[in-house]
């Protein structure tokens, strides 16, 4: 058809189309150019990128285009002019031509990307005025966050140098409103925030917004001490009551806020203020209050016709209203809050709106949706760089993916959280957080990790002062406590907890953990779990009133009443049914496979074996028995090295078989992943996967862990525990750096390995178990028995079946597909979409040791895609954002650098053959490998500062054995002096 040929030029005048066409191979000869051509021709230079037909009349006439197309040095296009591929010949800068480009750029093309050109235009104009003018509009107009990002980086080189504190303000007050809050970051650093109140006042709000306290509180208190009058004092003032109020310290927050109003008549700062003291009332759970208060402000904003100030203040009516109770008068308000935030650009509403539209859902059951909207709230928060709502929408997120039984993905997310957020948090945020980690390690069956999160979370609920918090946190260490048949650890936890229960889930909570602490003691607690159920009607958790129902439940078995025991698990069963039903297939099958949702059909068995007339299936949701973990899918090991399709085929041929297991390979490899390969090729793969860390406890606390004890065994062991053995039964255990262990956990590990039995700790009963055995280390066990370190026996009966895992160096070609692998995988945890490498990151990554292995690399993608702008990551990103990777631009290439890892098939340095000739001359293995774990440890902390902690992560080592290891090298250098 005609009108599909593409329109390649236009021509004012037809005849010149053959001429053009003759001589558009021909090199142009520019001089013959005429001088309007040539003008065009530089105009389009300076443009830098394609021109619109509605610019080019503002850059030149049309006979000097028609001479450029002619000689073949522009295509047309699409409406569009283009400078030719052969055309890469510079210009010399013509000044007055930069400025008149500049100013036809902004009349006639004012997108983002045209007034950023116009500005670095003008400054080469030397025009400064304009050019600041023009850049500023430039960050107003884009509204993408990787545009911006590209924008700001454009600004820092023709602008950002030798900036005046007014502009540093300027635009750091700029980068806050746009949401970008590194950059703002960046500029308050370059200011003098002792000197300058501006500067002071905006590093203190762009601390509070990255979630950096001290430093906030240090430039809002230089801000209050520099302010000029009473105004700016105002202005300091209502800063610094936000930032005690997300400390916690309300008192102080009013004070300041109050404080604040009767400093000054200016509409914003009173509304600042006001805003602060309606927020105490809401975290003082006086709802009336709330909603007269807000209700003023509104109404206030509306008339000082301040858009954005309405809107704060009505959303925050509406988490008033919906904290009353009032969910659907709540949702409407939302909803409202949503769209009027989106039509204002004001992506921090939307993000609140989003925030608590996901606790209605949660709030009525609908688990799903609530994600769903908790997902998007985060995506539209990472942006903004707000550290401190950010860290409380992914505490949230883990919060309902433990509800559903996601607990990988909620791992996943508190682990995003903490790389996201940082540590520098506020202690209310602090025990959030740590509570979701040991509720995670409680699901997990890891209670010694959920008991010393617990343990975080009081403590910082502490320090906050915040009675309700520390309330929640002190029950949770007494659930933990009852996990591990500890009764006394209970009582003194729930004693701690009982005066700080307020509300009906913290009394029903309370009135459950006590029954069932009185149930764990021998004790009857029958009238405490029906005072439980009826606490349960005013309660909104489905979880407590199910467990408030399977009490009653035992206590009616127990008082030889069948029927009412019958009636409570069907209420039980019922509440369950109800979630279930409300969530999609693949959420409903994890939502089952709970353990509190397993443990109803048991009940339901139990009851069977004395049916009654009422005995009935329950109606609703399907419940047959699923695998017991109800974990998600699994991580698996990735490479196509011949090492790593080896390594698999070895573990198809050795997982099918029951026998012992040794794994070997550095820190940070995958051992664990290796593990799990073995257990789901394995017969026992329905069984549990129990997995041990030897390295991370001492020697009594080992033995206890693994074998458990009775009640007495040792001071603080108040009621029996079951070990880890015991937990595996008819599964898999596996014992990690199990070159770790004492002596004397040796002498009980290799008795169960040959008699498949073994005690509790201070108990006399051999207890029978049938469990498949997988022992992973980074040490070479071969030397410490030669050291006599390690049992030669215990060796034996390990090295039986030994898989060696391939450093990340060794098989550095895997390097890719790895990277991609671990990408999507922060990409579902993060929510966001799956971000790429850049060839030129990939590159470099290749040029890196990598000493940490795939741990290493896992951290240092976490980091870099956390920070980069848009789908790709690039070079940059790591060497901003990894301290390891630093110099990784400047690194020599694979070709001409000395590498211990092969690249491209080669290698310039064995370290094989390096080490194998210092043996030869004289220096014995184990005395080599000493000396080259202190060198590393010794290099690790140099980089690092002395940073244990850092440094171990660089070496991807355990933090306690790096400890160790450093004072075993002073103690020898004390010695030896």
């Amino acid at each position: 058809m005609e009108s599909a040929r593409p329109r390649v030029a236009s021509f004012s005048e037809l005849s010149t189309v053959d001429a053009w066409w003759r001589g558009r191979d021909d090199d142009a000869d520019i001089t013959a150019l005429s001088p309007a051509a040539r003008r065009l021709r530089q105009n389009l230079l300076l443009l830098e990128r394609s021109c619109p037909r509605r610019l080019l009349s503002a850059l030149g006439d049309h006979a000097a285009l028609d001479e450029l197309v002619l000689a073949g040095l522009v295509d047309l296009r699409d409406g569009r002019a283009r400078l030719t591929d052969e055309d890469t010949r510079e210009v010399e800068l013509d000044p007055v031509a930069a400025a008149d480009v500049a100013a036809a750029i902004l009349a006639h093309d004012p997108d983002a990307w045209g007034a950023m050109r116009a500005a670095e235009l003008f400054v080469a104009a030397g025009d400064l005025a304009r050019a600041h003018c023009a850049a500023r509009a430039a960050i107003r107009e884009a509204a993408d966050a990787a545009l911006r990002a590209d924008l700001w980086d454009r600004f820092d080189q023709c602008l950002g140098h030798d900036l005046c504190d007014d502009d540093l303000v300027r635009y750091g007050q700029l980068a806050l409103e746009r949401g970008d809050v590194q950059q703002a970051l960046r500029l308050a650093r370059r200011g003098d925030s002792q000197q300058s109140y501006a500067v002071a006042l905006l590093a203190g709000r762009t601390s509070l917004a990255r979630g950096d306290l001290r430093r906030a509180r240090t430039a809002l208190d230089d801000a209050v001490a520099l302010a000029a009058d009473e105004d700016a004092l105002a202005v300091a003032t209502v800063e610094l009551a936000e930032l005690e109020l997300v400390q916690g310290e309300r008192e102080a927050a009013r004070e300041h806020a109050q404080q604040a109003q009767s400093l000054t008549d200016d509409p914003a700062t009173h509304l600042g203020a006001r805003n602060v003291e309606g927020k105490i009332l809401l975290a003082e759970g006086d709802w009336d209050a709330a909603i007269a208060h807000f209700t003023i402000d509104e109404e206030r904003a509306m008339a000082y016709g301040r858009d954005l100030d309405a809107l704060r203040a009505r959303l925050n009516l509406a988490i008033a209203v919906m904290s009353e109770g009032r969910r659907t008068e709540a949702r409407a308000l939302l909803e409202e809050i949503l769209q009027t935030g989106e039509e204002l650009g004001d992506r921090r509403a939307s993000c609140f709106a989003l925030a608590n539209l996901s606790v209605l859902a949660t709030l009525d059951h609908d688990y799903a949706e609530g994600m769903r909207l908790v997902e998007r709230a985060i995506e539209e928060m990472r942006p903004l760089g707000d550290t401190l709502r950010l860290a409380r929408q992914i505490i949230n997120l883990a919060a309902l993916r433990l509800k559903v039984g996601l607990v990988t993905e909620a791992e996943q997310a508190l682990v995003f959280g903490r790389q996201a957020c940082g540590t520098n948090l506020a202690d209310a945020l602090v025990a959030n957080m740590s509570m979701c980690r040991a509720k995670v390690g409680l699901a997990q069956g890891n209670t010694l990790a959920a008991a010393t999160a617990a343990e975080e979370a009081i403590a910082a609920a502490g320090r906050s002062s915040n009675g309700a918090k520390l309330g929640e946190a002190s029950r949770l260490a007494a659930r933990i406590a009852l996990e591990d048949g500890d009764v006394p650890r209970a009582q003194r936890y729930l004693e701690r907890a009982s005066s700080a229960a307020s509300g009906p889930d913290s009394s029903l909570e309370q009135a459950i953990l006590e029954a069932l602490t009185e149930r764990a003691a021998g004790e009857p607690f029958g009238d405490l779990a029906r005072h439980a159920l009826q606490l349960a009607i005013d309660s909104h958790d489905v979880d407590l009133s199910r467990e408030a129902h399977e009490l009653c439940f035992h206590a009616a078995l127990i008082e030889d009443q069948p029927d009412d025991a019958r009636e409570h698990l069907d209420a039980a069963r019922r509440l369950r049914d109800r979630v279930a039903a409300s969530l999609p297939e693949e959420l409903r099958e994890r939502f089952l496979a709970r353990r509190e949702m397993r443990r109803l059909d048991e009940l339901e068995a139990r009851l069977d074996d004395e049916p009654t007339p009422e005995t009935r299936p329950s109606r609703g949701v399907s419940t047959r028995r699923r695998n017991r973990s109800g974990e998600a899918p699994v991580k698996r090991l990735v490479g196509d090295s011949a090492a790593m399709v080896a390594l698999r085929t070895a573990i198809d041929k050795v997982g099918r078989s029951s026998a012992t297991v040794l794994i070997h390979g550095e820190s940070g490899t995958g051992k664990e992943l290796v593990a799990d390969a073995l257990h789901r090729a394995s017969d026992r793969a329905d069984g549990p996967m129990v997995k041990v860390n030897c390295a991370a406890l001492v020697e009594t606390l080992l033995l206890s862990e693994l074998f458990g004890h009775e009640k007495g065994a040792f001071t603080g062991a108040s009621g029996r525990k079951r070990g880890r053995f015991e937990q595996a039964h008819r599964g898999t255990i596996f014992l990690d750096e199990i070159g770790d262990i004492s002596p004397k956990t040796q002498v009980a590990l290799l008795r169960v390995l040959q008699e498949r039995s073994f005690e509790r700790v201070g108990g006399t009963s051999p207890i029978e178990v049938d469990v498949r055995v997988v022992c992973a280390t980074h040490r070479d066990l071969r030397a410490m028995v030669s050291e006599g370190s390690f049992r030669e026996d215990l060796y034996y009966r390990l090295c039986g079946v030994t898989l060696d895992v391939p450093s990340f160096r060794a098989r550095i070609e895997d390097l890719p597909i790895v990277a991609e692998a671990l990408l999507e995988r922060i990409a579902s945890e993060m929510g966001t979409g799956k971000k790429q490498l850049t060839d030129e990151a990939i590159e470099g990554l290749m040029r890196h040791h990598w000493p940490g292995n795939i741990r290493e690399l896992d951290n240092a993608l976490r980091a870099a895609a956390l920070f980069s702008e848009g789908p790709l990551i690039k070079l940059r990103d790591f060497a901003d954002n990894v301290a390891s990777l630093a110099d990784l631009a400047k690194r020599p290439s694979p070709s001409s650098a000395t590498s211990w890892a092969p690249v491209s098939g080669t290698r310039s340095l064995d370290p094989t053959e390096a080490l194998y000739h210092e043996v030869k001359s004289g220096q014995s293995l184990p005395e080599m490998k000493k000396a080259l774990e202190k060198a590393c440890i010794m290099r690790a902390l140099e980089e690092t500062g002395g940073n244990i902690t850092q440094a171990a992560k660089l070496l991807g080592m355990k933090r306690p054995r790096v400890s160790q290891l450093v004072n075993q090298f002073a103690r020898d250098e004390e010695v030896a002096s």
